[in-house]
């Protein structure tokens, strides 16, 4: 305190006259720049000073005189959305000027002074808890040259008020930027790790704070494999990156954070099974669930509680809710927008309820939308940290102060993919947990009790939620990604010929992650399509567009090319259509060495005249179609020389009959000669 002291500017100058001024302007005309950076303490007792310390700067190119300080204060806010509307405007309407005015420094152009002022709390907040507006204008005379303000949260008697739970979900994921050979797209990710990134600002916020984790396997399983060494994915070469050694640091430094504190998987690269259950992507939707809390509990070394489907900023139907949760998960979190109290409900319920599914009643958990969205704040320098601590503080005593004998528990979560700053990541954090009137609650204890009974209405399902969503045709292509790679996976005899990277590769595609940058989510799975059909396309049938067998059943020779340096097992049939007029031998499996083309013959019938279209059609050993069938047309010489036959035979007797025509014609006319 001493030295905050000396610090100070004389504001304890002779104060003059107390004045009511109009409502200050906080726009970008004001001659003076007014910045809070210091409120202590962030939750004053009636007994304290509360202190607040910043600086005032002359934004002009000329000398400002005859400056003085004037306190704006308002009366306490006790309603969340009066508070929120408040802090969103540059000059609330509860603001007014109050108290005593002090002459302080001139300004030169340009040029900035500390400011410090301590006034005993219980003189300032005189009218009961509550969350009071407070700032300071800079005024000369009759005019308002700038200011400032920010929030301040009194609650004088702790004892009054039942503590607040608050369950903060802190999500550790990253864009699912790597391709099926296991290759980066860029360095945004390892980058994210180091000193300043946005992966090391969330690990260190959650360090110091009492979070639950909500883990993306797909992050982990890159981190562990980064921390080895990685490659950037650069046409027509691939690099070496640049920065294992700090994704090394931060995934063991997770790790042992993580081991220490409640900690839960994701879906699998935080997929949107919005999407993939309404356009049928049913494998990737099962997959996304089903390998995900396996894959982080093998990444970490030890097991978590369970599976969330996190959906923070949309809602998703009820179908979706019970199939997911058929499927494994353990906890449902959508943002309490989907599911909002009723009409009239005049506090903040807890963030629990329970939906109605085809799959039978899920617990869900509702995120808070004015503490979450709070993540969203610019903070990056002192001022704006300032504000965001106390505005976090000052909203949970609302919470609090609404039903202060009944104990409710509230969930806060950032967006998924939030880039706070370090500074952003950490009062985000603090500010929600730390504040005297809360306690913090582990998920898994929030999940054991009983839900809220207040009613709410229920958007889950809204064509808005549907419009994010990723689009039917992106859905199209991953169950093409996944036909294509179910092809090459059931040719080899030997697992691991083809990189198990493709199949979480093909997932990361279905992550929430691309809602906002469809066109590189386009572009993501064809890439990853555009592979695996060039190498699906090395092994294929080699054949001529038609055959002639010498009678109505002959050999019909074909060459498969197996372009793999692996050999690969197929099966071929041929089939016509109409069906009845082609039959061929039911053929074994075929093994082709890697590197090689291999020819064979089987044996096929036609039956009628004319050719027949023959489908030739390669199958994996598991019975998957593989490739692009090569169609052919078959006919029979046998029926060609019948038939020639016949026309001989019909022109002769053509011949003759003719002949005795013209022979009767002569003797009929020789008759009448006579």
């Amino acid at each position: 305190m001493e030295q905050i002291k000396k610090v100070l500017i004389a504001l304890i100058i002779t104060p003059l006259i107390s004045v009511f001024l109009t409502s200050p302007s906080f726009g970008a005309t004001d001659s003076v720049d007014v910045s809070i950076e210091v409120v202590s303490p962030y939750a004053p007792l009636g007994n304290d000073t509360l202190l607040l310390q910043g600086t005032y700067r002359n934004k002009t190119n000329t000398n400002l005189t005859n400056l003085s300080f004037q306190l704006l204060l308002s009366d306490p806010i006790t309603s969340r959305s009066a508070l929120n509307i408040a802090l969103s405007s540059s000059s609330p309407e509860e603001l007014l000027p109050r108290g005593q005015i002090y002459k302080v420094s001139d300004l030169r152009p340009g040029a900035s002074a500390p400011f410090s002022i301590g006034i005993n709390t219980a003189q300032l907040l005189s009218k009961g808890p509550g969350a009071y507006l407070i700032g300071y204008q800079v005024i000369n005379g009759t005019e308002t040259l700038g200011a400032s303000f920010t929030v301040v949260p009194y609650l004088p008697d702790r004892s009054s008020v039942t503590q607040l739970g608050i369950t903060l979900l802190w999500p550790v994921t990253s864009p699912p930027l790597r391709n099926g050979d296991g290759y980066l797209l860029d360095e945004t990710i390892p980058r994210s790790t180091t000193s300043t990134g946005r992966l090391r600002n969330i690990l260190n916020a959650g360090r110091s704070n009492s979070v639950v984790w909500l883990l993306d396997p797909d992050l982990l399983d890159l981190a562990e494999k980064a921390a080895r060494g990685y490659f950037i994915e650069d046409s027509p070469e691939r690099i070496t990156g640049v920065y294992p050694n700090e994704m090394s640091t931060w995934f063991n430094e997770l790790r042992t954070i993580v081991a220490a504190s409640e900690r839960w998987s994701l879906t699998y690269a935080n997929a949107d099974l919005a999407s993939m259950q309404r356009n049928k992507a049913n494998s990737a939707f099962e997959q996304s669930v089903t390998i995900a809390r396996a894959t982080t509990e093998q990444k970490l070394g030890f097991t978590t509680g369970g599976t969330f489907l996190f959906q923070d900023k949309y809602p998703i139907p009820e179908s979706v809710i019970g199939l997911a949760n058929s499927f494994g998960t353990n906890a449902i979190v959508v943002p309490d927008s989907a599911l909002p109290p009723i009409a009239g409900t005049t506090f903040t319920p807890s963030g629990t309820t329970t939906v109605q599914t085809p799959n039978g009643r899920v617990k869900v958990f509702l995120t808070d939308s004015l503490l979450s969205n709070a993540s969203n704040n610019t903070v990056e320098n002192a001022v704006q940290t300032s504000l965001q601590r106390q505005r976090l503080y000052s909203d949970t005593l609302l919470i609090a102060l609404q039903l202060p004998n009944i104990e409710r528990n509230i969930l806060v979560s950032p967006n998924a993919y939030w880039e706070p700053t370090s500074e952003g990541a950490a009062v985000f954090a603090e500010g929600i947990t730390k504040a005297p009137w809360v306690k913090t609650a582990e998920a898994w204890s929030v999940l054991a009790k009983d839900v809220s009974t207040v009613q709410r209405d229920n958007f889950l399902t809204t064509t808005p939620a549907q419009n994010i969503e990723l689009s039917a045709d992106q859905m199209t292509r991953i169950k093409r990604g996944q036909s294509l790679l179910a092809q090459l996976t059931g040719l080899f005899e030997q697992p691991g010929v083809v990189s198990g990277d493709f199949a979480t590769a093909i997932l990361r595609a279905g992550s929430q992650y691309w809602q906002n940058a469809p066109s590189q989510a386009r572009d993501f799975i064809n890439n990853i399509n555009s592979t695996l059909q060039t190498s699906r396309d090395n092994v294929r049938i080699l054949a001529g567009n038609s055959v002639v067998l010498p009678s109505d059943k002959g050999p019909i020779p074909i060459t498969i090319a197996n372009d793999f340096p692996e050999p690969v097992i197929v099966k071929l049939t041929a089939t016509a259509t109409p069906s009845f007029r082609f039959k061929a031998e039911d053929l074994a499996p075929i093994t082709i060495a890697g590197n090689s083309k291999q020819s064979l013959s089987f044996t096929g019938s036609v039956q009628g005249t004319g050719a027949v279209d023959v489908t030739l059609q390669l199958y994996t050993r598991d019975g998957t179609k593989y490739g692009e069938p090569k169609i052919i047309s078959v006919r029979s010489a046998a029926y060609s020389t019948v038939a020639t036959y016949i026309t001989v035979i019909a022109f002769v007797v053509l011949i003759i009959l003719s002949t005795i025509s013209i022979y009767k014609r002569i003797r009929l006319s020789r008759k009448n000669v006579k």
